[in-house]
């Protein structure tokens, strides 16, 4: 072995003597030996603090990564323990060879062979070489893969991120923690692409497909992929999932479609909500075509009434027989138009599991005089729908806040 190489010293004082080839601790050594063995002792310990402390990078490529150790040894020695500044990310399993002995595979402190992305570039990694192996002794990979620090892209049911890596495959139950773009709340079956490679679905954790809701924009989903999906390891869908959110300015209307079986109950919370035109009729109808025609043969319901006339005091309150898919419900008493509205329409279904097919719903309607109106009442649809319009009649919406939510559990 060479010298000034602590792996050579003995934890027996005695058999230190000429333990290592550039020290001399010998009894009755020369007197001109001293000196030399007290800096070679120096160097040693020189050499090892650069191997403890990330002082050296490793080099080569990503997968077979090498390292000069400052000792020249010609073997590694059993349990010999470095820590080094990683030179590349991995993109599979990866090898290290030290001095230029020879290339020995780097596993996980379990014993597995890595999979990608363990050693991250520019990061410091802990290694313990066995023998035949050296084993990481963290995954440095979750400084990057999961603190939520990368960003998902795309649209809401076609996702994808970038490791900055990147990799050419995904690797076999690699697991990321990942931020929810913006507005990329999934609104039914999504799909994940990493770095390009390709769009994969996105399952539940019991092997199912999306339905909605699930990823929440701006929230985290940690996802672990299984070789042909990524699994989300747990529901961020909880409580009330943002479907879609609108604000109109001079529309005729405010409009939701793709209202999915992943919700039997949705609620629309309108704010802000001032009509082009004095005494205009808030009013909604429901489709089953995404709004292409209107059930009941396209009537609407009025759910409030924006009043202006002069001195009223009194609710005016509407009622249409005709049409059993709205609810009716009361007027503004004497409202300008200028005055911003608010109101709460709720749609259930017949049932938790099914398409929202209408069964009742609940209207809150009020101003910033207060809650105007609450009512309930049951009304039956024979068609599931899966869309909903809003309109101000006559004339348009001026301005209003038209959010959808989906609720969970």
């Amino acid at each position: 072995m060479p010298g000034e190489n602590i792996y050579d010293w003995s934890t027996t004082a005695s058999s230190n003597s000429n333990a290592d080839t550039s020290i001399n601790w010998a009894e009755g050594q020369p007197r001109a030996s001293v000196n030399n063995s007290a800096r070679s002792m120096m160097a040693a310990h020189a050499k090892n603090r650069n191997l403890m402390t990330g002082a050296i990078t490793t080099t080569g490529s990503a997968n077979a990564q090498a390292f000069v150790s400052g000792g020249g040894h010609t073997a590694v020695p059993s349990n010999m323990r470095v820590m080094l500044k990683i030179g590349f990310t991995n993109t599979g399993p990866a090898t290290l060879d030290m001095d230029g002995i020879g290339a020995a595979p780097i596993k996980t402190r379990f014993g597995a062979a890595l999979i990608g992305g363990e050693l991250i570039a520019n990061s410091y990694a802990e290694f313990r070489y066995d023998g035949t192996s050296w084993l990481m002794l963290q995954d440095s990979s979750l400084g990057v893969f999961m603190n939520g620090s990368i960003v998902t892209t795309g649209t809401v049911n076609v996702q994808a991120f970038a490791t900055g890596v990147p990799f050419l495959s995904v690797p076999a139950n690699m697991r990321v923690l990942l931020k929810i773009g913006p507005g990329l709340t999934n609104t039914g079956p999504a799909t994940l692409n990493m770095d390009g490679i390709a769009a994969v679905p996105i399952k539940n954790q019991f092997g199912g497909p999306l339905v909605g809701g699930e990823l929440l924009a701006d929230g985290y989903a940690e996802f672990r992929y299984d070789g042909t999906s990524w699994i989300l390891l747990q529901d961020t869908g909880v409580g009330w999932v943002l479907h879609s959110k609108q604000t109109v300015t001079n529309a005729t209307g405010a409009i939701f479609t793709n209202l999915t079986s992943a919700y039997a109950h949705y609620v629309f919370l309108i704010s802000g909500l001032i009509p082009g035109t004095k005494e205009s009729t808030l009013r909604f109808a429901v489709s089953s075509n995404n709004c292409a025609s209107y059930i009941e043969n396209a009537y609407f319901d009025e759910v409030g009434f924006h009043n202006s006339l002069a001195g009223g005091t009194s609710p005016i309150i509407y009622s249409n027989s005709a049409n059993l898919i709205g609810q009716i419900s009361t007027a503004l008493d004497n409202a300008l138009p200028t005055t911003p509205c608010d109101a709460i329409v709720h749609l259930f279904g017949s049932a938790r599991a099914q398409i929202p097919q209408l069964s009742s719903v609940c209207v809150h309607y009020h101003n910033t005089a207060g809650l105007i109106w609450n009512d309930t009442r049951n009304m039956v649809s024979t068609t599931n729908i899966n869309a909903i319009i809003f309109e101000c009649f006559p004339g348009l919406i001026a301005t209003g806040t038209f959010s959808a939510y989906g609720v969970k559990g």
